[in-house]
């Protein structure tokens, strides 16, 4: 542990992921609801401290609070595009996306739907989007799964990560309950976490040139077409 820092004005009730977004700020959601009875979310918001500065700072939040368009949900993973969370439903059915359009610390908004990940039903723990915003990166805690999802260049659609994806990675090797997955340095590199504490990383030339579904370097690697899933 480098430090360690307060974050003022904000209460962990069930904080399930962490993001960066382009101007250094912190995102932690507020978003974990297991058995789905909480009457909203939140997400604190607060600029990103210096790990070198030494312990005992603290750091100033601004409190984002908002209900889903249809219902209580459990969301473990968060990526921020373009200064905006987006967040994915982990159970108990596909990946449902939402995001916060309207960023309004004074009241409740509603988030709004923006498209479902056909997961068959693998229960999504983290996510991250690349620096360029080309690929997303989700991972699934059950069976070891890890996606990258790459949408078209022209693409200004987080939907087309889902609808129109342009390629699709399934990364498949041991997690032992896979809770993190971030891209690396601007890199379509990615790394995992565990809940064990354990730390992979995966470089973009162990995956990106899969060309089928076949095994691959990662002892399980699939590269899907356009539609699969």
């Amino acid at each position: 542990t480098k430090s360690v820092y307060v974050v003022n004005g904000a209460v962990n009730r069930d904080w399930e992921d962490i993001a960066l977004d382009e101007n250094n700020n912190i995102w932690a959601a507020e978003t974990g609801d297991n058995s789905q009875v909480w009457n909203d979310y939140s997400f604190y918001v607060f600029p990103e401290p210096d790990p070198y500065a030494g312990g005992g700072m603290s750091a100033q939040s601004t409190k984002y609070t908002f209900i889903y368009p249809d219902g209580k949900k459990d969301s473990e993973a968060t990526f921020i595009w373009q200064g905006h969370p987006y967040f994915v439903q982990k159970r108990p059915t596909n990946a449902r996306v939402y995001w916060l359009g309207e960023l309004n610390a004074s009241r409740t908004v509603t988030a709004e739907f923006v498209g479902e990940f056909n997961n068959a039903n693998n229960w999504i723990t983290g996510a991250d989007i690349s620096r360029d915003g080309r690929r997303l990166a989700l991972i699934h805690d059950g069976n070891d799964s890890h996606w990258i999802i790459e949408r078209n260049v022209f693409s200004d659609s987080i939907n087309d990560f889902f609808r129109i994806p342009l390629s699709q990675w399934r990364i498949n090797f041991a997690n032992g309950q896979g809770e993190a997955i971030s891209f690396v340095n601007g890199s379509y590199d990615f790394v995992v976490a565990n809940e064990e504490g354990n730390f992979w990383r995966v470089n973009q030339g162990q995956y990106d040139n899969v060309t089928n579904c076949s095994n691959g370097a990662i002892n399980s690697l699939c590269k899907c077409g356009v539609g699969n899933y």
